[in-house]
């Protein structure tokens, strides 16, 4: 038997390094770094295309006097899968809470929300889609992407001759049910100023927040 363990030492010896032996790590406590990388293309290569979309938009800042949202209408160009520029018109819809229509016929006055509330903007924006995902629903994979904008344009305020600058930030959630057909939920905050004609000096500051339900076809 201490024949055999020889001969198999021997034939170890001869195809064993162990000065490089010595030098190396415990083979079975050496950490290993496996780098395992899934790359997928997007499912839907939008560059260059269009998005037409409608939306509407209720107001989450919940006026004493008044219940507003709006409906909008926006085109959206892609330049490439992650920047994309987009144009909104919206028109808005103010109707008069309880408390409002109190208001007016008990003192007879008007309130300032009432009276110089907002008509119709103009926005344009850009886009980042910083990156995008998947789910499974309704037992179909469903892609959707994450997003962010930035808008400048002007908003129309009844008995307010001037057109002040409106500026907005939004992030919102786009699914695409299919190439064409897609839906977005949005947050969006709007910021604008203007003056009271009743008063030169006096700068009223709207904040305004608005959730956005909206539907969109690709072309």
């Amino acid at each position: 038997m201490y024949k055999i363990l020889l001969v198999l030492f021997g034939v170890f010896s001869g195809f064993a390094d162990f000065e490089e032996l010595g030098k190396r790590e415990d083979l079975f406590n050496q950490k290993t770094d496996p780098v395992i990388k899934v790359v997928q293309k997007r499912w839907l290569d939008r560059k260059f295309l269009s998005e037409l979309s409608l939306s509407v938009s209720p107001s989450l800042r919940g006026f004493y006097y008044m219940n507003s949202y709006s409906t909008n209408l926006s085109y959206r160009l892609f330049f490439n899968d992650s920047v994309s520029m987009n144009l909104k018109y919206s028109f808005f819809f103010n109707p008069a809470t309880q408390e409002g229509k109190d208001e007016l016929a008990l003192y007879g006055r008007i309130p300032l929300e009432l009276k110089y509330y907002a008509k119709q903007s103009y926005l344009l924006g850009l886009d980042w889609h910083p990156f995008y995902a998947k789910s499974i629903f309704l037992n179909r994979v469903l892609y959707f992407d994450f997003y962010f904008s930035l808008g400048l344009g002007q908003i129309e305020l009844v008995e307010i001759k001037t057109k002040p600058f409106l500026f907005s930030g939004s992030f919102g959630m786009v699914h695409w049910w299919n190439k064409r057909f897609n839906t977005r939920v949005e947050l969006e905050g709007l910021h604008y100023r203007y003056s009271i004609p009743e008063s030169i000096e006096k700068i009223n500051q709207e904040w305004n927040y608005k959730l956005s339900l909206s539907a969109g076809v690709l072309f």
